[in-house]
């Protein structure tokens, strides 16, 4: 708790929004030919502090932006220590798009429980659904798979609901959709479902020793489909994890697009010639980007939504789980790859794989 007089602490700066880059978008969304008749997108900002009721705490914002009807969304951070905020985002029932640093180990993108605990809370995933579905092509085109299956654990995150979005898109929707109980009391009842829906490729998310347990079953009980996974089971152990008949394996590596890609050319001028520091020009640095690309995912759900709170936390959770929840991130980028790391003779090799034009 910080006292009046006292200096403000010097991590809470570093995740907040970067307002400069919350400003630019909301600027660009509120061009006329981007508005629909009759709406509009405006900035509601209250600077931290207690020249408004000399006393309180940061949550206090939250209930001052609960009472106004017309604030339907917040750009802010939550850090992964921050769990009164958020417990009062969940309390107060207003959508949040995060933009504090991903590095909260129980997160989704790596490989730890969904963040289902705070259904108001999402952020803009950025380019991974995009490389979830070059993936997916790849599966399909160089492996001549064609029935994929997912199977589950506590862990897997939304990285399977893209796989089973992009699948329907592609016409080959999931033949199986399971939970893995990693004791169960009948393992075979597992296999047997996959063999009885003629699975070819099952998909994985999950930590390195579950889905070495998971892939150990399957070749034990003879199931020889190719097995999916995510960046955790690329290491060097896996295979002795395994066994010495892991069959045909791939990973999918996510990888974060750089802060400086060519395709930001247009946020990035328009961000160092507005925030103009004793006389240089200042790029966007990561906090910036993570700032600018969680108000233009909120201001796409408000675009898709109904006026209402509810409305617009029920499009966000769509678009958090569907392969093209992202399109408004990838309007502003060229095309995309994928890094797939596969497993052959004990070894972990990578390739890029390439969005295919007009994809």
């Amino acid at each position: 708790i910080n006292l009046p007089g006292n200096v403000a602490r010097s991590d809470r700066a570093g995740n907040e929004a970067d307002m400069v880059a919350v400003e630019l978008a909301v600027e660009q969304a509120s061009a006329p030919t981007d508005l629909q008749p009759g709406r509009s997108i405006e900035l509601k900002f209250i600077k931290p502090g207690y020249s408004r009721y000399g006393w309180g705490l940061p949550e206090d914002d939250m209930i001052e932006f609960t009472r106004n009807p017309r604030i339907l969304g917040i750009v802010g951070a939550i850090s992964a220590e921050q769990f009164i905020t958020d417990a009062a985002a969940a309390r107060t029932e207003i959508p949040w798009v995060n933009v504090a640093p991903n590095d909260d180990p129980r997160d989704a993108w790596s490989g730890g429980p969904d963040r289902a605990s705070n259904p108001w809370v999402f952020r803009c995933s950025g380019d991974l659904p995009r490389q979830h579905r070059i993936l997916l092509g790849h599966v399909f085109d160089e492996f001549g798979c064609s029935s994929p299956a997912v199977l589950r654990t506590p862990s897997s995150g939304v990285h399977l609901d893209w796989w089973a979005d992009h699948a329907r898109h592609r016409g080959n929707p999931v033949v199986a959709d399971l939970e893995w109980d990693p004791d169960p009391t009948d393992p075979a009842a597992t296999w047997e479902t996959l063999r009885r829906a003629n699975a070819d490729v099952v998909f994985t998310w999950c930590d390195k020793p579950t889905a070495a347990k998971i892939l150990r079953n399957m070749r034990k009980a003879g199931m020889r489909q190719l097995f999916v996974g995510g960046p955790a089971i690329v290491a060097d152990d896996f295979v002795a994890l395994v066994g010495s008949d892991p069959g045909q394996v791939i990973a999918l590596v996510p990888q974060d697009r750089p802060a400086d890609d060519a395709s930001d050319d247009g946020f990035r001028r328009a961000y160092a010639s507005r925030n103009l520091r004793q006389g240089i020009d200042t790029p966007p640095d990561a906090r910036a980007v993570r700032s600018w690309n969680a108000t233009n995912h909120l201001i796409d759900a408000l675009r898709r939504s109904a006026t209402d709170r509810p409305a617009v936390r029920r499009t966000l959770e769509e678009m958090s789980r569907s392969a093209w929840g992202e399109a408004h991130y990838e309007r502003l980028h060229g095309r995309s790859s994928a890094t797939v790391a596969r497993l052959q003779d004990g070894k972990w090799m990578t390739r890029r794989v390439f969005d295919p034009p007009g994809h």
